[in-house]
């Protein structure tokens, strides 16, 4: 079963995301910089689809017991060198 991922908003730039595992649900956060987005050539990118397609990416990559309980993406970006041409090529 792939995991479903659930993003809600909690505030300007912050989401809360639940993570079904299938045997568990983990609990993680997603906080977007406010110039973020723009930084990185993805002004007109919903913040929400952002944080989901940031921790799908993640949990395929890394497996849901390696996600950070909290995800900054901030410029410059350093949690995963792959992770921003990744975003780039699912939100065209």
């Amino acid at each position: 079963m792939n995991p479903r991922i659930a993003v809600l908003p909690l505030g300007p730039h912050a989401f809360a995301a639940f993570i079904d595992h299938g045997r568990g649900t983990s609990y993680h956060q997603v906080v977007i910089a406010p110039d973020f987005l723009a930084q990185v050539g993805l002004a007109a990118a919903d913040e929400e689809v952002v944080a989901h397609e940031a921790l799908a990416f993640l949990l395929r990559t890394r497996g849901g017991a390696k996600l950070p309980d909290v995800l900054r993406l901030t410029a410059p970006f350093r949690t995963d060198p792959l992770l921003l041409p990744e975003l780039r090529a699912r939100l065209a």
